[in-house]
């Protein structure tokens, strides 16, 4: 049974079977950061879209996602809530949503993993540029989940990589 189990993750993932899709999530990152060193608000770029389709791949389908920008947004007020006055602002220039093949068989795909290719600036309180940092983050878990809800749960989870990286290597050293 379980190898027929397999082969239908992997058919699904591959490109036949029921639709893959992402929607709006609430990413929980593991974040402390100084109330003076964390932001206290978020700027998406125009860049960032809200609803799109990320293309098909060798190797995964296309991925239609919504409400994109809402689960960004949720991400940062769950990892910086707004307790402090810093008056620091992140902006987001880029956050491309992709999911690469985790797991792959003889029949195809058998497992995805999100991952963000994000620019980042943050800026203090008179608007002067303190920080900046590009870079890629991944979920740490793949998705053998061909459902909205296992493909939605991966992106949030490469969501709060990105915020906890970003906390890490941009909050905590400016």
């Amino acid at each position: 049974m379980r190898a027929v189990i397999s082969i239908v993750v992997v058919l699904i993932l591959s490109g036949t079977g029921c639709s893959l899709a992402v929607g709006p999530s609430t990413p929980r990152p593991n974040v402390m950061v100084a109330p003076d060193k964390a932001p206290v608000a978020l700027v998406l770029s125009p860049a960032v879209q809200d609803d799109f389709v990320i293309p098909s791949t060798g190797s995964v389908r296309d991925v239609p996602v919504k409400s994109w920008r809402t689960t960004l947004t949720s991400g940062f007020q769950s990892a910086f809530p707004a307790t402090g006055g810093s008056g620091r602002r992140l902006e987001l220039l880029e956050a491309s949503l992709s999911f690469a093949p985790a797991a792959v068989s003889m029949n195809g795909t058998a497992a995805v993993v999100a991952q963000i290719r994000f620019k980042a600036r943050l800026f203090d309180a008179t608007g002067t540029e303190v920080g900046s940092l590009a870079g890629t983050a991944q979920a740490r878990e793949a998705n053998t989940s061909a459902t909205e809800g296992g493909m939605t749960t991966n992106a949030a989870k490469a969501v709060e990589a990105m915020y906890e990286g970003l906390a890490v290597e941009l909050f905590s050293k400016t």
